[in-house]
């Protein structure tokens, strides 16, 4: 089931950021729980922020955050994920595919264009794959180098 998320869920957000950092090209820092919980915290009061879950048997394994932002170069309405990640253990389950297609929803009469970002070295190809057979196109790469 997707449902919108609230701040009861934030015991349950945090177990899923913990998980996901431990699987992100960032693992290697640590987490700063205080920011994590800040964030997470700021953006479910957001009105105008996507903020929805993916609960299987109530418990909640997998989470979609994404809002609308106009382009600083032209004038269009570009709709943008914050966070989207689903617990390893639910990934077969369609769960994601659920979570992107409610999040494409919501963006109806809201944006011009939906962009999704595929880079934290979670599954990135087998991502990549599923959002192309659900027609988004690849724009482009991301690459990063530790600083000096």
């Amino acid at each position: 089931m997707i449902r919108d998320l609230t701040r009861d869920d934030l015991p349950a957000l945090m177990h899923i950021a913990e998980v996901m950092h431990a699987e992100s090209v960032y693992a290697e820092y640590p987490l700063n729980t205080d920011r994590t919980e800040y964030v997470l915290t700021t953006l479910l009061a957001a009105d105008t922020v996507f903020c929805r879950g993916a609960e299987v048997d109530g418990n909640l394994v997998g989470v979609f955050f994404g809002e609308v932002n106009s382009d600083i170069w032209a004038d269009v309405n570009v709709a943008k994920d914050i966070v989207f990640y689903v617990l390893p253990e639910h990934r077969a389950g369609g769960q994601g595919v659920r979570l992107i297609k409610s999040f494409y929803q919501w963006t109806a009469g809201r944006c011009d264009e939906v962009v999704l970002s595929v880079y934290a070295g979670v599954n990135n190809v087998a991502t990549g794959g599923i959002l192309a057979r659900m027609g988004y196109a690849d724009a482009g790469t991301i690459h990063k180098k530790r600083a000096a």
